[in-house]
């Protein structure tokens, strides 16, 4: 098989594979937005974390824009035979293209001088999406995205996100560990050129059950009580896990003093599933909840924050354009304590909404459930509420 060929293949080894995803419209926020900005910008990055639904949506976004026609998928995983793995492979790829305009690249970080050839198809007359997390270029739009929430069974959302429709309850648990294992072999060991595989997990897996606010050197000093990882691996390995969007570092606002504090933050998980899989099932109910809402916030465009008024601290301030909410998930079983819970929201001296989350109106018998600018809900209204 000549040169020539071998580029064909590929090409239709890649087009087989975006026509194998079902073209369903189960995220079109980002299929709208994404088409957006190809239409008006000339390049852009989509991220999250790996393996879930990618290419699904990238069918979708060809398929309704009607550009296959003039359209180049390359996803570096399907190239078993590492044919492309510098600037002239990568050149000779898109020439056998005839008539196209837009070229999708995928997982190409390991590609010699990717950022060299991107520079120079921005300069030429095509539209370029870059897909994953491993290419990052300045002052260019990088879409991350965020799963939608499945209102409708919220308690099988909260344990397994939106896995528990892939395969029966039996098996679900072990395929959710292996596609787990894969995005920690794959993307953060081999990419990443973590030496210890198992350390890692393990620090991942102290994120997981982590629920206070704490400075980078506090949760080092915790977690070197049980494992030996020096300060520097630590860090790493918590930057390693922003960069493939597994988890995300969310500061402290303190409302008193007007001011983000970046000393202190706490970790929250894109996805309910890794964070609890990881825990083998055993996280608190609480926690799967603050995270449920976290992904909620980040799915609404939200700029999310820890909260902090005097001595009072609560679990989101979320900001977006000219709005601003706040949210607390409360741990109060006691009627009293949920008052108190009410005025200290109260204390917040301004007209946006807030949210006080508890776990069951009817125990508490709760007859008022609005105060001024405070709303009692119960974790399941908060999910589905339109924010």
């Amino acid at each position: 098989m000549n040169k020539k060929d071998i580029y064909q293949e590929l090409i239709k080894i890649n087009e087989d594979y975006l026509n194998q995803q079902i073209s369903q419209d189960y995220d079109i926020k980002y299929i709208k937005d994404i088409t957006n900005h190809i239409n008006k910008d000339k390049l852009i990055i989509v991220s999250w974390i790996r393996n879930i639904w990618k290419s699904n949506l990238i069918w979708n976004i060809i398929l309704k824009t009607n550009i296959l026609d003039k359209s180049l998928y390359f996803n570096k995983d399907l190239d078993s035979e590492n044919l492309i793995r510098d600037l002239d492979s990568l050149n000779n790829l898109i020439k056998e293209k005839k008539n196209l305009r837009y070229i999708f690249l995928q997982n190409i970080g390991n590609i010699e001088w990717i950022k060299t050839f991107i520079s120079k198809l921005y300069k030429q007359n095509y539209k370029i999406v870059i897909i994953w997390n491993d290419i990052k270029i300045p002052n260019i739009t990088d879409i991350n995205i965020c799963k939608q929430i499945n209102i409708n069974d919220i308690k099988n959302t909260l344990l397994f996100w939106f896995m528990y429709n892939w395969t029966n309850t039996k098996n679900i648990k072990t395929s959710i560990s292996l596609i787990i294992d894969n995005i920690i072999l794959k993307w953060i060991v081999q990419l990443k050129s973590v030496k210890n595989v198992i350390l890692y997990k393990s620090t991942l897996t102290f994120l997981s059950k982590l629920e206070a606010y704490k400075s980078i050197r506090d949760i080092h000093r915790n977690i070197s009580e049980q494992h030996e990882i020096s300060l520097k691996t630590f860090m790493d390995y918590i930057d390693f896990s922003i960069q493939e969007n597994i988890i995300e570092k969310i500061p402290l606002f303190d409302i008193k003093k007007n001011k983000e504090i970046t000393s202190k933050s706490k970790y929250f998980f894109t996805d309910n599933w890794i964070r609890n899989t990881l825990t083998n099932y055993t996280l608190d109910n609480q926690i799967l909840k603050e995270n449920l809402i976290f992904i909620k916030l980040k799915y609404n465009n939200f700029k999310i924050y820890w909260g902090l008024n005097w001595l009072f601290s609560f679990s989101f301030i979320a900001e977006k354009e000219n709005k601003k909410i706040y949210i607390h998930l409360s741990e109060s079983t006691e009627k009293t304590d949920i008052k108190k819970e009410v005025n200290k929201l109260l204390k917040i001296w301004d007209n946006n909404k807030k949210y006080l989350i508890i776990n069951d109106l009817e125990k508490l018998n709760l007859r008022k459930k609005e105060y001024d600018s405070v709303s009692i809900l119960t974790f399941n209204e908060i999910i589905k509420k339109d924010l």
